[in-house]
């Protein structure tokens, strides 16, 4: 059985503004977490909306409070997770809107076709990064690190990182700045 949890937490301290609720062309009537939302759903039927408040949690997630929103994901999902019941736990941050439905369907489907761990995605640089895979098996080692990164926290739980060929590198950007909103949104007008 598959979960998913969108990330919605945070200070988007950053952004200087909640990056949650904006809009642009190239995401049609929608705003980032509406998006996120929409391309969660369309592949798991057990979704979980973890932030700090229920601003723009959809009807059909289940809401999960971020206790403490200057934690990070990491603290957020090791709070989480003595309440989860799943074999495998999808992860992915509202901020990612070039991360398709069809993407993480393929993430589930090389998953349930692959030996039992967890998973990362590497970005363009290499990087660890978003949407991630959590198998139930590593759920209270992870739960135990006291590491406050979220992917050397996965390195040392040994997950491994997804081929390209599941999730396209190019497509794992995460809207952080207002210059990253900017990009993201100009380059729908090309």
């Amino acid at each position: 059985m598959w979960s998913g949890v969108l990330l919605g937490g945070g200070s988007s301290s950053r952004m200087h503004r909640n990056k949650a609720i904006l809009t642009c062309p190239r995401l049609g009537s929608a705003d980032l977490v509406s998006h996120a939302c929409q391309q969660l759903k369309s592949v798991i039927n057990n979704n979980y909306f973890l932030a700090n408040s229920r601003r723009g949690c959809p009807t059909d997630f289940k809401f999960i409070a971020d206790q403490n929103p200057a934690g990070g994901p990491l603290q957020a999902l090791q709070e989480f997770l003595p309440r989860c019941e799943t074999e495998f736990l999808l992860v992915m941050p509202l901020d990612m809107p070039l991360v398709t439905s069809e993407q993480l369907s393929s993430v589930v489907d090389y998953v349930n076709l692959s030996p039992a761990t967890s998973y990362f995605c590497l970005n363009s640089d290499g990087q660890a990064c978003f949407p991630l895979v959590i198998n139930e098996n590593n759920f209270a080692e992870l739960q135990e690190l006291t590491t406050d990164k979220m992917f050397d926290a996965m390195r040392q739980i040994g997950a491994q990182a997804l081929p390209e060929s599941v999730v396209s590198a190019a497509s794992l950007i995460n809207i952080n700045t207002p210059q990253h909103w900017r990009e993201f949104s100009e380059a729908g007008n090309d």
